[in-house]
């Protein structure tokens, strides 16, 4: 409710304008844009096809105009609206589910969440810049973009619900009661800023009234609940934060007209209100089906003991294939990696066709156990299979994301989901670092900042080297040797040891170095045959 709610205030379209503001005349601008939008909705999103089609409608359009094929601008867009089910704070449904799932805290959820979701999004952009260097395709020129500080007079109240969403969640209430006060906050801001500017007066008797009776509403509760054989709770909070709402609402209307600002596109009244409800039992409905029939074939699952078995089958065929490798290819963990491998293909088998939600909740049941026997941390191997759940929402050939941006962008939707998937992947290798050495996600207490961060570096430059390979470019278009050297530092940065961070690392350099020194030439040579051009 608390997503589809803010959507219905207008703010998916602020996120993209901030969006476009900061990336959009960079090389492949509105690309970038694309990815940092679809984020910012998809974290409050539980749904990556609605995600996509609010900030696609935008997007898309303008990725064809500055010259990416349109099976790739609605790729883009699938990928970018997919991942925000990662980004706290609200990461889709499934991250409460997660909550029933592990007995783990929220808070304690969306902190190990973190850092892994920046990393997803930084791959993205990666690949994105990849693939406009590659077909040099340019931003958008300055006068086509919205000024930040309109957007933010205009609309910048929208941010702050997410801040105290955030702000209830670390203090320790609950995920509903941080909702409500979330939602709360909402509707006071959009039903007040602009009618604030156009009717001061009239709307500062509203006010008054809101606010006496938001302090009067305790007693009248505390009167009824002489009545009811369960006493209907109240919560302090509720009158402070409606009047420091309207006094925001307030400053924001009086900045706007001080600097001629016009009130926010969106004119926030019972309509728009209704259009929320009706969306947030739209996204809800979906779920509670998903869930409900997923929730039948857990059961069959378990009553059969299909979940005990297949775990087991991973842990035993993983460990039959270690013991067939000769003596020098095994070390600590390598059972556990292929163990991994096994995970990722039964995750996007079963995610395949499924809402991310229903996805999660199967492979919660039937795979997570088994990571969990091998000794990985168990929010670490929930969100080794939340991340290639989602991963599975993008695969073809059904992929309802794609469907949804293809008939946008014009384009085939197989192809437009294989382009979505390619997208997703520059961050593929990334769960396999943090399920074998989950300081990364923060759960390792003897680790210091130092630690974490040396981790952050080792999988950022892994990412770096993984999306390089996928794109086949770097700074100018790799050798096929240079791209399996890419591969290969990919893949040792994520044992998560001094020595193969250190050889990743120096692998990478190298290849910067030579590609540096190509494009270099490149360049000149590029130059000198335009001034002979020129000449003749």
């Amino acid at each position: 409710m608390f997503g589809a709610i803010l959507e219905s205030t207008g703010a998916g379209k602020m996120f993209i304008d901030l969006a476009l503001r900061a990336f959009g005349r960079y090389k492949g601008g509105p690309a970038k844009a694309a990815v940092l939008a679809s984020g910012m909705l998809g974290s409050i999103s539980g749904s990556s096809t609605a995600n996509a089609v609010t900030t696609g409608t935008f997007t898309i359009p303008l990725m064809k105009k500055v010259g990416f094929k349109p099976h790739v601008a609605g790729g883009i867009e699938v990928a970018a609206s997919s991942s925000g089910q990662f980004l706290p704070p609200v990461m889709g449904a499934a991250a409460f589910l997660m909550i029933e799932y592990t007995n783990i805290p929220y808070i304690e959820i969306i902190k190990s969440a973190l850092i892994p979701a920046i990393l997803c999004y930084v791959a993205i952009l990666l690949m994105v810049h990849f693939e406009a260097a590659k077909n040099n395709i340019r931003g958008l020129h300055k006068s086509e973009l919205v000024s930040a500080r309109k957007t933010l007079l205009q609309q910048g109240y929208l941010i702050l619900p997410i801040f105290v969403l955030l702000y209830f969640l670390i203090k320790g209430f609950t995920v509903p009661n941080s909702a409500f006060f979330s939602i709360l906050v909402i509707l006071v801001l959009a039903f007040f800023a602009h009618r604030f500017k156009d009717r001061i007066g009239r709307s500062m008797i509203y006010a008054g009234v809101l606010i006496v009776f938001a302090y009067s509403l305790q007693y009248i509760i505390t009167f009824i609940n002489q009545f009811l054989s369960r006493d209907i709770l109240w919560r302090s909070e509720i009158p402070f934060l409606i009047v420091v709402s309207l006094v925001i609402a307030l400053l924001f209307a009086v900045g706007q007209k001080k600097l001629k600002v016009e009130s926010a596109p969106v004119r926030y009244g019972i309509k728009e209100l209704v259009n929320g409800f009706e969306l947030a039992a739209r996204n809800s409905l979906a779920v509670i089906v998903a869930c409900g029939t997923a929730g039948i074939l857990i059961g069959v699952v378990n009553l059969t003991g299909l979940s005990l078995k297949l775990s087991n089958m991973i842990i035993s065929f993983s460990g039959k294939i270690t013991e067939v490798l000769p003596a020098f290819m095994v070390f600590d963990n390598t059972q556990l990696y292929f163990a991994l491998i096994l995970t990722v293909f039964a995750c996007l088998i079963l995610g395949l066709g499924l809402p991310t939600t229903a996805t999660y909740v199967i492979l919660a049941a039937m795979i997570a156990p088994a990571l969990v026997g091998l000794g990985v941390p168990l929010l670490a191997a929930h969100l080794f299979v939340l991340y290639y759940g989602v991963l599975a929402d993008d695969t073809p050939p059904i992929n309802l994301p794609a469907y949804a941006t293809a008939g946008i962008a014009k384009a085939e939707p197989i192809r437009t989901g294989i382009q979505g998937f390619k997208f997703d992947s520059g961050a593929l290798l990334l769960p396999f670092a943090f399920a074998t050495n989950p300081t990364i996600l923060m759960l390792n207490p003897d680790a210091t900042w130092i630690d974490i961060s040396i981790n952050i570096f080792t999988a950022l430059i892994g990412i770096i080297a993984f999306a390089s390979f996928i794109q086949r470019w770097l700074l100018v278009k790799y050798y096929w040797f240079e791209r399996l050297a890419a591969l290969v530092a990919a893949l040792v940065l994520i044992h998560g040891h001094w020595v193969t961070d250190l050889t990743g690392i120096t692998i990478l350099t190298v290849l910067f170095i030579s590609q540096y020194y190509r494009s270099k030439k490149e360049k000149e040579l590029s130059s000198k045959t335009t001034q002979k051009a020129v000449f003749d």
